[in-house]
């Protein structure tokens, strides 16, 4: 059952800034194909952040567009849970929340637009101030030129209905929904940014990780986007380096 509500919103409730660890990225397209980033990789991977249940974790979506989609247009992405305006109106939406359909809390999912002095705005300048420190310099250098640009961020707090049935499902069915109105880049706690396709572009994660991950490289003809495994050291040092690596697979 789909259901949008409008409840009045608690005192003194939102989410701490950057509360969680460094950022990353979820690879999500509505539209991928056999090759493609699966929903959310970082589920199938060891060593990722979300495994440690006392740690919040946030996917985000960073959109350069200011367009709000109504809460009832999300809705219908998801018509075996119920979405609630938590905070705002329909068409003007602050806070939605994501759950299943007994009630079991799956995401919370705040829109903060960037304006002078906002919480996101003050967000966006940790993502920048962080981008010396992040491999590869191709993928820090188009993160540069896009933050600045951004003009809403979508963040997710992932909760603990996530982890129940098809939680992660229908958190794709949410993000893929927005990200196709409004377009924009990801990012989640411990991985890493996409580019605009939705293939991470930067290295952000825990030396312990493995699995595999689709990733993106920005060369002189534009983006090569390809799958690696995390836990691979030679491949690994190679995106770092900005360097394609060998024995990947490359998309279609």
């Amino acid at each position: 059952m789909v259901k949008v509500a409008v409840r009045p919103q608690p005192v003194g409730h939102q989410r701490p800034l950057r509360s969680c660890s460094r950022p990353g990225t979820d690879n999500v397209l509505c539209t991928w194909d056999a090759t493609s980033p699966p929903d959310h990789q970082g589920l199938h991977i060891v060593g990722h952040p979300f495994l440690a249940d006392h740690m919040p974790y946030y996917i985000r979506v960073l959109s350069i567009s200011d367009s709000i989609v109504p809460a009832s247009v999300i809705a219908g992405a998801v018509p075996n849970a119920t979405l609630n305006v938590e905070a705002g109106t329909d068409d003007q939406w602050d806070e939605l929340l994501l759950a299943h359909g007994n009630g079991r809390e799956i995401a919370i999912i705040e829109r903060n637009p960037v304006t002078e002095g906002s919480m996101a705005a003050e967000e966006l300048e940790e993502f920048v101030d962080e981008l010396d420190e992040i491999k590869p310099a191709s993928g820090a250098e188009w993160l540069r030129g896009y933050l600045p640009r951004v003009k809403a961020i979508y963040a997710f707090q992932i909760l603990s209905g996530s982890k129940d049935a098809d939680g992660w499902d229908l958190i794709g069915a949410v993000k893929a929904k927005l990200w196709n109105a409004v377009g924009g880049i990801f990012q989640a706690d411990g991985e890493g940014f996409s580019n605009e396709d939705g293939y991470q572009i930067v290295w952000q994660f825990s030396d312990r990780v493995s699995g595999p991950w689709w990733m993106g490289l920005l060369r002189d003809s534009g983006w090569v986007h390809f799958q690696m495994d995390l836990g691979n050291i030679e491949q690994r040092e190679a995106f770092l380096r900005g360097n394609l690596p060998d024995g990947v697979t490359l998309a279609k």
